[in-house]
């Protein structure tokens, strides 16, 4: 930053400016309500089901998966705004791709 002011000022000033924002790189690409974007793929955890009499819970006899992702814009920012417009059935369609995908790199 290049500016006039004293360095103390500059550091008490940091605070105040907006965080940068980084670009990131899309694992795939998508389309949420029609608008293209891509998805980060942040964490995927699969828990496969032990169909056992004894099982404490509904998830741990049937199983479950865990995905987590990032929506970006198609510039490879991140989009909390289109992130708003997930429907839960664009989450199911973005949860199956990345299942996908991730069969098709094993």
């Amino acid at each position: 930053m290049n500016t006039n002011l004293h360095p103390v000022m500059v550091q008490a000033l940091k605070g105040f400016m907006p965080p940068k924002r980084k670009r990131h790189s899309a694992d795939f690409d998508t389309t949420i309500c029609g608008i293209p974007c891509g998805i980060q793929i942040d964490s995927v955890d699969i828990h496969q089901g032990n169909y056992s009499w004894h099982a404490a819970c509904p998830e741990e006899y049937h199983g479950y998966q865990d995905i987590e992702f990032t929506v970006l814009d198609s510039k490879g920012y991140e989009a909390p705004w289109l992130a708003n417009k997930l429907t839960n059935d664009d989450t199911a369609r973005i949860e199956g791709e990345i299942l996908k995908s991730l069969k098709e790199q094993a």
